[in-house]
């Protein structure tokens, strides 16, 4: 196959001196393998099922702390103090980066875990509202940047929403 792409790539870029081509040539093939190699390594990293279980308990703790901490100061229990808001909302959304692949793991659904096994039988609609979570988790960091009491509150508000959504659909 890399062969046959490697032709075609040739073809396409005539214009290279044999030089030029074999180095743009070995640099893509490097980037594939690279590639292949790091997506090998994520799929490995879950080699057992309560390794992934683990795992995702320790991030959504660990989000959740944050958010328990945001939740507070949107619920007016906290005084709105921008640093440690923002502290927290930025935390809170760099944890949101972490690998979600954790929840697809086969047979995750079972043992010591309070997700339900629709995330299994429906990665899609999990992984479109993950999404919308990581998107609007990003939001609240750059709000909170801001300063802006108000619009933190709002936009704590529309993560709040999506958090529920998922947990209801996707959570024991």
């Amino acid at each position: 196959m890399i062969i046959f792409i490697g032709l075609h790539y040739r073809k396409a870029n005539e214009h290279l001196s044999k030089g030029e081509f074999m180095k743009k040539y070995w640099i893509i093939a490097i980037c594939v393998t690279a590639v292949t190699l790091i997506t090998a390594v994520a799929m490995a990293q879950f080699a057992k099922t309560e390794d992934a279980i683990e795992y995702r308990k320790a991030m959504m703790f660990i989000i959740g702390n944050h958010f328990g901490q945001l939740g507070a100061v949107a619920k007016g229990e906290k005084t709105f103090d921008k640093d440690a808001v923002k502290k927290n909302a930025q935390l809170a959304a760099m944890m949101t980066q972490f690998s979600w692949d954790s929840f697809l793991m086969p047979q995750s659904d079972k043992g010591d875990t309070k997700m339900k096994s629709n995330a299994l039988e429906s990665p899609a609609d999990f992984k479109a509202v993950v999404s919308t979570f990581m998107i609007e988790a990003d939001k609240l960091a750059k709000v909170a940047e801001t300063g802006d009491e108000a619009a933190f509150k709002a936009q704590f508000g529309t993560v709040a929403q999506n958090c529920k959504a998922c947990h209801g659909m996707f959570r024991k």
